[in-house]
């Protein structure tokens, strides 16, 4: 009798213990779709360089400070934003006068810089030589001496490059309520997502005439 009752609390016990992952498992995958309007069991193409890379570019929207400081990595997002931007502008223009891509080739080669690399030789435990490229600390931009691009800025660059060999930067926009924060298309035409979240639709459904800055 007594292992009838020990089996039926450990049955009840295992249970309960599946239930709550089932639980946390919900919660994690509608954490996921925040923003997104994507369904969970399709993989869009681009969609994993898109959403790494918006969700970069929103970080500092997730602070509690209504007025964060300004540090570091939001001055490696305001370049990649800018980056990304003229991108966009410059596939706009590719059939446009050369002089005219000129002047935005020079914007995106500057914004690059930042990203320059260089070379290191050093021998590893099985005393082979090896010789690879390493991130600048340190770069030349407009004559002057700067700090070159941190890590997840370079991670959110190659995004941007994968993005447009796909094709696929234009899907990365800002939302159209004005709200500043980024989101990846995963549809086009009259079913492409243009709002950050609901509440954003609703933002602008008030307010028809805001324009994206």
């Amino acid at each position: 009798m007594g292992k009838r009752v020990e089996s039926r609390e450990l049955i009840g016990a295992e249970a309960k213990l599946d239930k709550a992952r089932r639980e946390k498992a919900a919660i994690d995958q509608k954490a996921t779709l925040v923003g997104t309007f994507r369904p969970p069991r399709y993989d869009y193409r681009g969609a994993r360089y898109g959403d790494l890379l918006v969700q970069w570019l929103n970080e500092p929207f997730k602070r509690e400070s209504k007025k964060p400081t300004k540090s570091v990595k939001d001055v490696g997002r305001e370049r990649v934003s800018a980056l990304i931007e003229a991108m966009k502008h410059l596939n706009n223009i590719a059939s446009s006068p050369e002089r005219l891509r000129d002047v935005v080739q020079v914007v995106i080669n500057d914004l690059l810089k930042y990203h320059a690399e260089h070379l290191v030789v050093f021998v590893n435990d099985r005393g082979d030589i090896v010789v690879e490229s390493q991130p600048a600390d340190q770069v030349v931009v407009g004559g002057k001496i700067k700090a070159g691009a941190a890590e997840e800025e370079r991670r959110a660059v190659n995004a941007v490059k994968l993005l447009t060999s796909m094709h696929l930067l234009d899907r990365v926009r800002l939302c159209q309520c004005g709200c500043r924060r980024w989101l990846y298309q995963t549809r086009t035409g009259k079913r492409a997502e243009i709002f950050y979240e609901e509440a954003c639709r609703k933002k602008y459904q008030a307010h028809p005439r805001r324009e994206v800055a």
